[in-house]
């Protein structure tokens, strides 16, 4: 951000919250990233031997994921406080980076179907997917599984 706000650089692309901090350097938003590449910002991954042998932790941290999700979700204060102290901001820049980020997570934890295709496409891209996914199952995406299986929080 600095390389930009010393003409340096004409543009960078940051992640919250690093994007409020910008702002407040006298930088403006050109894009939110989210508005054109929907993928899942973060996940949980497992080997097939930790889903198999492991069941009961598999099934236990599925459910804290998604107690974490409905939290974050409902909880805005609490939620906002604790991203404040995690990431070293103010009140009113945790908040400004939750109402940035809201929208990127789902309650339930699946990805949608944009945004598993946009995944799906980022690997074969970058040559970590050799061929195309029939519907996601090869991600081995936990919350898909924890949803089939009919796991809830």
């Amino acid at each position: 951000m600095i390389a930009v706000q010393k003409g340096i650089a004409e543009a960078a692309i940051i992640a919250a919250p690093a994007d409020i901090k910008g702002k407040e350097m006298g930088l403006k938003r050109l894009l939110q990233m989210g508005t054109i590449l929907q993928i899942p910002q973060a996940g949980l991954a497992a080997t097939d031997e930790t889903i198999k042998n492991n069941r009961a932790e598999v099934i236990e941290v599925l459910k804290a994921a998604i107690d974490g999700l409905e939290y974050t979700a409902t909880q805005k204060e609490d939620a906002t406080a604790l991203i404040g102290k995690w990431m070293v901001l103010t009140s009113a820049q945790a908040s400004k980076a939750y109402d940035t980020v809201k929208d990127t997570f789902c309650r339930d934890g699946v990805p949608t179907p944009r945004a598993k295709q946009s995944l799906h496409r980022h690997a074969r891209r970058h040559r970590r997917l050799k061929r195309r996914p029939a519907g996601g199952d090869d991600l081995r995406f936990f919350f898909i599984g924890c949803r089939r299986q009919g796991i809830r929080g």
